[in-house]
């Protein structure tokens, strides 16, 4: 589906708005379509609006019956990790450009505030910053479009992402990688595809229960990266959990896959 530029009425002479990126859509229960779009706007005029326009008649989409899936564990390092063993490898675009924003923020500093060379270094830090955004947002865009097209079905877990970045040895990794946003990628992606994102309860101990034999190991410190069950089980600790967030959002949606019945049975 393609929507035409649209120009509106708040649009100042010097500012124009175009719709840049449809972010996610929603089927009311009239049978028609809510569609958030996203503005464009220069960087220093304020931050991009949203709004939404409701079409009619769009035609439901037919959910497909579940022949892959995959499970994905929240990494503060690298994104996520898949339950095939894949890690995303995130490139961690603000902390990359840190350095460049100090230097630029320094010379801030020095500038006489509301002067004419102030604004002008102003403007350069929030083009930066939107470079960053842009960025994290092209990736994210990418990595959702890659995961949509492989599975049927995809299990993450259910965080707070507000609560997490709100700690201090988290909040900058938290806010620098974007998890947030690439579940609502994921979500709007697969709900056009057909496919089902599946969100497990965060409470759920994906961590904790070994993939191999089921047992629960209570004693596991945030620090301890390799999961060891006395079973000789002996793995990447977010590997280990991504595969039970997998099989946990395949129970609750009810589905049973061969590969995945086989992969539990030679294991234990």
């Amino acid at each position: 589906m393609r929507i035409a530029p649209l120009a509106f009425t708040d649009a100042t002479d010097e500012e124009i708005c175009e719709v840049s990126a449809i972010t996610h859509a929603h089927r009311t229960s009239t049978d028609a379509c809510v569609i958030f779009v996203e503005l464009m706007r220069d960087v220093m005029n304020g931050a991009l609006p949203s709004w939404a326009l409701q079409l009619k008649g769009i035609p439901e989409q037919e959910i497909r019956s579940v022949k892959t899936a995959i499970g994905l564990d929240f990494s503060m390092s690298e994104l996520y990790v898949d339950s095939n063993g894949a890690h995303a490898d995130y490139p961690h675009f603000f902390r990359k450009s840190q350095e460049k924003l100090a230097r630029e923020q320094r010379r801030l500093s020095h500038c006489e505030k509301g002067s004419s060379r102030y604004m002008k270094q102003k403007k350069k830090i929030a083009r930066l910053h939107a470079h960053i955004a842009r960025q994290r947002k092209d990736y994210l865009h990418k990595e959702s479009r890659k995961i949509t097209n492989f599975y049927d079905l995809v299990c993450i877990e259910s965080l707070n992402m507000k609560e997490m970045s709100q700690d201090s040895r988290f909040g900058k990794s938290v806010h620098d990688n974007g998890w947030g946003m690439f579940t609502e990628f994921l979500s709007y992606k697969l709900e056009r595809a057909g496919k089902k994102l599946v969100r497990i309860d965060k409470w759920y101990p994906s961590s904790k229960i070994c993939s191999c034999c089921g047992k629960l190991k209570k004693e596991l410190k945030l620090e301890d990266r390799i999961y060891r069950c006395t079973c000789g089980n002996q793995m990447n600790r977010d590997e280990n959990a991504a595969i039970n967030i997998c099989r946990e959002g395949l129970r609750i949606s009810g589905v049973e896959l061969d590969t995945e019945r086989k992969a539990f049975h030679q294991c234990i």
